[in-house]
């Protein structure tokens, strides 16, 4: 069964290889050049890859019964934005996905209020974006009922890697922290009334 070539690597690639067959077909194109433009699109491809870091919290302690906040960290490289606010035309804004968990629900996420406008190329307006580091804030209630245990919960985070030179495809990456749950504390304050 063949493959598509779906997958962003498989679009870089694509791309990369009509790049290098534009230079052979134009006119005045030496030898070497296709070579050359074939390895600036894989060394695009590798900055931009590493130009977005989505990191979530080791381990967090929380006992059955209460709120567990936490804070995931974005970083952006320097000379790199990522859209925020709504989706707007080919611009994806950035946006957490929860994990879906039977022992606790997001009730809260607080994204950083110290956004900038950025004019980015092709786009009519300028938008909201961030740069450098950032703290979201996520806050989840833990079930009374949960069980005590180490449990595993996985962060997604879609966004658009933007620069002077435009935007790439949305993309989307994952954390994870593992959460040690204890049983619950004491009584509700009902239970502590004479």
């Amino acid at each position: 069964m063949r493959r598509t070539a779906t997958g962003r690597r498989s679009v870089r690639r694509a791309r990369a290889f009509g790049l290098a067959l534009v230079c052979l077909a134009a006119a005045g194109c030496g030898p070497g050049l296709a070579e050359r433009a074939a390895e600036q699109a894989r060394k695009r491809e590798r900055l931009e890859r590493g130009a977005f870091r989505f990191f979530a919290p080791e381990t967090a302690e929380v006992a059955a019964g209460s709120v567990l906040d936490l804070g995931l960290q974005i970083r952006i490289a320097e000379g790199f934005y990522v859209p925020i606010g709504t989706d707007a035309g080919d611009l994806a804004a950035l946006r957490i996905e929860p994990p879906r968990i039977s022992f606790a629900r997001v009730t809260h996420v607080a994204m950083p209020q110290d956004a900038k406008l950025v004019e980015l190329p092709g786009h009519p307006e300028a938008r909201l974006c961030y740069d450098g580091e950032r703290t979201i804030g996520v806050r989840l209630d833990v079930a009374r009922t949960a069980p005590p245990g180490r449990r595993m919960l996985t962060f997604e985070v879609v966004y658009q890697l933007c620069s002077v030179r435009g935007c790439s495809v949305p993309q989307r990456t994952s954390a994870r922290t593992f959460v040690d749950i204890a049983a619950p504390s004491g009584g509700d304050v009902d239970d502590l009334a004479p």
